[in-house]
């Protein structure tokens, strides 16, 4: 394995050394940078799951580890971030800003040195051309920093979608100047989706018909073939998601400010109480069929445990007992597994059996109908 890792960290070196690491455009160093990571990741990975997994009880040294290919990943995502980082300081600037800061300079510490030359030896030489290059672009960093003030204030983007705004420069925003100096906006921000996560809640709540609203005939309203027990876990899905991804982009952002705790403890009371409304309609929704199995005379019973087709002896017409209600339960079945929930086994066996059945009479119906045509 140390002899695979030797050569993947000379092919990544070949096929880097073919372009300029710090001249060649963002797009085609980015992406030959993200691919030699996947490469690495791909080996290290493969090199756990067989050290602990396939040759488990045979292989007594733990878990494998190629120390030459971590400190490779490591250059490599930390060339990609510099890179990254520049890129997006040129994004917000116009051309004629460029110019003036002389922002494609900044790699000149680097010149003379192999970006992928990671020894030890090496690694002295590497952290001073980093702390050139941070040194070269904190004053560019604080003008950025007005200029991308002024440009979020200016797109009137709140909460959640200016969260987002600010997420599609990380790397940038992670730098300590702009950290420093954009405090004021990220606290505002987090002000902002205190105030959104109350509203989040008040809006599904309206929207799942908890306070009547949203109702109709007295019943809930739910989207095209979409059963009441899948719109309201999709409701509850779709909001989590959405919660999910603010806590994510916080934890990144605003992770220094002092009100973060509130709102993570916020967001996670908000994303439990979604997780337990989804658990609760889905619990309801099993005892109710369960009990209308049970029942005698119910509709879905007759139809699970009744006959697929009838002739009628008078005029000899076919009739089919497959109803509507069956296959609303197949549909209901087959959306909330899609959606991570696992039926019970009784419920699953019936599904499939009346899977079959559903099969059957669609056969059986084109069979007919060709028949009909030949006549």
């Amino acid at each position: 394995m140390l002899l695979l890792g030797s050569t993947l960290d000379g092919y990544v070196k070949e096929m880097l050394g073919r372009c300029q690491l710090w001249r060649d455009p963002y797009r085609k160093i980015s992406r030959l940078l993200r691919e030699a990571i996947e490469l690495v990741d791909a080996l290290v990975g493969g090199s756990a799951r067989l050290t602990t997994t396939f040759w488990a009880g045979k292989w007594r040294s733990g878990p494998f580890r190629d120390e030459a290919l971590a400190r490779l990943r490591l250059r490599l995502e930390e060339a990609l971030a510099l890179r990254t980082v520049q890129h997006q300081i040129a994004s917000i600037l116009s051309e004629k800003q460029v110019a003036e800061m002389r922002v494609q300079e900044v790699f000149q510490p680097f010149e003379g040195i192999d970006a992928l030359h990671h020894s030890a030896f090496a690694q002295p030489a590497w952290d001073v051309a980093v702390k050139r290059f941070h040194a070269l672009m904190e004053p560019i960093e604080r003008d950025v920093a007005h200029k991308l003030q002024e440009k979020l204030t200016a797109s009137g983007l709140r909460g959640h979608a200016l969260l987002r705004e600010f997420f599609r420069s990380k790397e940038l925003m992670a730098q300590p100047v702009l950290f420093s100096e954009l405090a004021p906006a990220r606290e505002a921000l987090l002000g902002q989706l205190l105030q959104q996560l109350d509203v989040m809640r008040d809006e599904f709540e309206t929207r799942s018909g908890q306070y009547g609203a949203g109702m109709a005939n007295g019943r809930q309203m739910t989207g095209k073939n979409l059963p009441e027990v899948v719109h309201q876990i999709v409701l509850a899905k779709q909001l989590e998601g959405k919660t999910n991804e603010m806590l994510a982009a916080a934890d990144t952002l605003l992770c220094d400010l002092q009100s973060m705790p509130r709102f993570q403890a916020k967001a996670q009371e908000l994303h439990q109480y979604l997780d337990d409304h989804a658990q609760k309609h889905f619990a309801e929704w099993v005892e109710e069929v369960e009990l209308e199995m049970q029942e005698q005379g119910s509709e879905l019973c007759l139809e699970l445990k009744g006959q697929l087709m009838e002739v009628n002896k008078d005029d000899l017409t076919l009739k089919v007992n497959y109803s509507d209600r069956l296959v609303r339960f197949l549909r209901e079945v087959r959306q909330l597994t899609a959606l991570g929930f696992k039926v019970p086994q009784k419920l699953q066996v019936n599904a499939d059996i009346a899977t079959r059945f559903y099969r059957c009479l669609l056969y059986t119906s084109d069979a007919a109908d060709e028949e009909d045509s030949v006549d």
